[in-house]
């Protein structure tokens, strides 16, 4: 794999520990967030299986989790079109990077 898909890949793991953490606090204010949970601990599944196991199956976990992601924001009320922009860039941007790693990737 080559070191911009780790970087990036990286990167994308500790931002979704850190937002499974704040939907953690924010459940005691609103249950609802649980499922924001449920979709971070899927999240963060997908990218180490992407990261350390090398698996293609972690890409399309985190392209299915990135569409239910959508489907939660615009249900609780997140503008419509920052919710379109946030399930699209994530996995463009992986796809890209993951582009010239994908042949390493089983």
């Amino acid at each position: 794999m080559k070191t911009g898909a780790k970087v990036w890949l990286w990167i994308m793991l500790v931002a979704n520990v850190m937002a499974l953490v704040s939907y953690l606090f924010l459940t005691l204010t609103a249950p609802a967030y649980i499922l924001y949970i449920v979709a971070e601990a899927g999240m963060i599944t997908a990218v180490c299986l992407m990261l350390f196991f090398r698996r293609r199956l972690g890409f399309y976990l985190f392209l299915c989790i990135a569409a239910v992601a959508l489907v939660m924001n615009i249900m609780f009320g997140a503008p419509i079109i920052s919710s379109l922009i946030g399930a699209v860039v994530g996995p463009l941007i992986t796809y890209l990077v993951l582009k010239g790693s994908w042949e390493a990737m089983s």
